[in-house]
Order: structure tokens, then C-alpha cells, then sequence
């Protein structure tokens, strides 16, 4: 400043030596400029050592990622570095041109390698810290569950997706640690298992199948466990896998049978077609009441899918047979459709 720089010209020593630098060739005693000097984490403003320097250059920072390789310093970049990891800039003696950049608080993701063995990607033990400018949000990216090892680009999990994979092999989140790799569950009407979107599932669910009755009503399949009044009863759950979906339900295969409704007026039993789904392999099995004069009281079964109730075969209430729409209580058995759907069921169960 005017007051602590006191010599009244350049000749000679300096009075202040605080304030002043000296130097012994003629003409030596121009004022350099001022770089930014030293490493990324602890680089200070500094007067250029070589007064005939006119540039300063720095590490390029980019967002997530960090420095690049090299320190602040002065003088330009070289012919290689420049603009790939290092910029520079002309420099000034009032104040340093390569400023240091303004960081944001460091976060944390977690990153993913591929397992050539298994074909998945899986996390990696240690999470990788990222840096990111002030005013930056976090954001971590991660593989989606059936990625391909080609598919998923970003060499960790720090930042935003690359260019073209955002919501298609790859997907992003903004806290921290938030890039957990979900379950797959099941999910609606859908019939292949996709992402939970909660990452703390950890259960899938789904609703309950009987066999000749199907599944229960009111029960999706979805992601969670069930609700606690349905468990057991109509609902079912199981622990979620995050490449595949435990709740998948079994193979099934549908037939039709004839089910039966009493009318009072008539006395008599009415008969509609009822389809009927059963676990894949598992006997086509249609009821029927066993003679026209069977009571409403004497045929316990609901419908006519399924094996009789109870005793009532043997008590000869009700009778069983095992093809589609052999319990046609008005006439004879249709075997032609019969056996078109043995035939068709045998050929299920060799391409399933």
C-alpha cells in the first residue's frame, strides 16, 4: 500500500523489506503477475517468481468429478493439456486469473462393476466421495437392474447419467448415498418384474392363488409386504431380489366347466360356463351335481370347477370328472371339445 511501501524510487535497497523485493540486473525490478500457486486443496495467491511470465494456468474442474491431474501455477499449459486438463488464462498484477473455484460440500454415492460371472452389476464395497460446485445439487446415478455391461457408461456413481441413458439403462437421485440399486418386484397388472421405486422394499408381494379358484380379489401384485390382515389369508409375500421378482405366481392354465345356481321357482339346478384356472400339470377337475334331484342343501360345492366337497362323492351328491366341460348336467359329456383341450393342455406343458 501507499503507506508500507516507502522507497521514494526503484534504485537501491528496499526500506521496508515486508513490502518490498529487491533484484541485482538492470532494468530487473518489474512488478509480476499474480497467479494462484500450488495444489488444488491449499493453493494461495503469489506474486510469479519469472517477471517476463503473462499467463497463469489451473487443473480444469469439472462437475462431480473434480480436478483434473496438475497444480495451480504460473505459466500457460502445454501444447497437450490444454483445454483437456488444464486452462489458462493472461495474467494480471492486481489479482490472479486462474481463480479457485467455489466448491459445495463433498457428498458420497455408491458405485457399481460389472460381474462378468453372474452378468449383473453389483455395488462396490466402498463408497466414492464427489465433488461438486456451489449451488450444484447433489446427484448420483446408478445401473439400472438389467443393464448391460455396454449399456451403463458413467465410470462411477457420482453425478448425472451420460448423455442418452437417463431413465433407459441408467437412473439418477439427489441425496446422498441414494444410489442403492432397488428390488424388483411384480407390480399391477404387468407381467414381468420391474424396479420398486422405494429402495427400502425389501419384500415383494402378491395374491394368494388356489387352485380351481384362481387368485384372491382385491390383492395386487406389488412391491412391499402384505398388509397384516391379509397375510396368509389372500395375500403373500417374499424376499425381493433385485434382479428378478420373487412374486412372479406360479404357471397357470385356464379351462372351462359348467357352474351351477339353484332356482327355487324351477326346483331345479341352472348351469352357466365358468372358466377355471389351475397350477400348469395340475388334473382339469370339473363337479356336478350328481342326478337332476340332488337338493340345493345336499351339493355343498360353490361352483364346478374343482374336486367335489367333502364326503359328498362317495355319498353320491356329487360327481367328478376331468375334462373341459364334462360336467354338462343337461346332456352327455362334450367329448369332442374334450378332447381338443386334453390335447391342447399336453401341449402347454411340453413348450412351457
Amino acid at each position: 500500500t501507499k503507506d508500507t511501501y516507502t522507497n521514494t524510487d526503484g534504485c537501491g535497497s528496499c526500506a521496508n523489506p515486508d513490502f518490498c523485493r529487491e533484484c541485482d540486473t538492470d532494468s530487473c525490478n518489474e512488478m509480476p503477475i499474480l497467479c494462484n500457486q500450488g495444489v488444488v486443496d491449499s493453493a494461495t495467491s503469489a506474486e510469479c517468481a519469472d517477471t517476463q511470465t503473462t499467463k497463469c494456468s489451473k487443473p480444469i474442474f469439472t462437475d462431480y468429478k473434480g480436478y483434473s491431474e496438475g497444480n495451480f501455477t504460473c505459466g500457460g499449459c502445454t501444447t497437450e493439456t490444454n483445454g483437456t486438463t488444464c486452462v489458462e488464462c493472461t495474467g494480471q498484477k492486481s489479482s490472479p486469473c486462474n481463480t479457485i473455484e467455489t466448491l459445495g460440500v463433498n457428498f458420497q454415492c455408491y458405485s457399481y462393476q460389472f460381474n462378468e460371472t453372474a452378468k449383473v452389476f453389483e455395488v462396490k464395497a466402498e463408497k466414492d466421495t464427489c465433488q461438486r460446485l456451489s449451488g450444484s445439487p447433489i446427484m448420483c446415478n446408478r445401473p439400472i437392474s438389467t443393464a448391460e455391461k455396454e449399456a451403463y457408461t458413467n465410470t462411477n456413481g457420482c453425478g448425472e447419467c451420460e448423455k442418452g441413458t437417463k431413465d433407459v439403462t441408467c437412473k439418477e437421485c439427489n441425496e446422498d448415498s441414494c444410489n442403492i440399486m432397488p428390488i424388483m418386484c411384480v407390480q399391477g397388472t404387468e407381467t414381468t418384474a420391474t424396479e420398486c421405486s422405494d429402495i427400502a422394499d425389501d419384500k415383494c408381494s402378491e395374491p394368494k392363488f388356489i387352485n380351481y379358484q384362481g387368485f384372491s380379489e382385491n390383492v395386487d401384485f406389488a412391491c412391499g409386504p402384505c398388509e397384516q390382515s391379509t397375510t396368509d389369508n389372500t395375500c403373500e409375500e417374499c424376499d425381493g431380489s433385485k434382479y428378478s421378482g420373487c412374486n412372479e405366481g406360479p404357471d397357470v392354465f385356464d379351462y372351462k366347466c359348467y357352474t351351477f345356481s339353484f332356482n327355487s321357482t324351477s326346483g331345479e339346478f341352472v348351469q352357466t360356463k365358468k372358466t377355471c384356472t389351475v397350477e400348469l400339470n395340475t388334473d382339469s377337475v370339473c363337479n356336478m351335481p350328481a342326478t337332476k334331484k340332488i337338493t340345493e342343501s345336499e351339493y355343498k360345492n360353490t361352483h364346478g370347477c374343482g374336486p367335489c366337497e367333502g364326503d359328498t362323492e362317495a355319498d353320491e351328491v356329487c360327481k367328478e370328472c376331468k375334462t373341459e366341460l364334462c360336467n354338462d348336467l343337461n346332456g352327455a359329456p362334450q367329448l369332442a371339445a374334450s378332447a381338443a383341450f386334453v390335447l391342447l393342455q399336453v401341449l402347454f406343458s411340453l413348450f412351457a
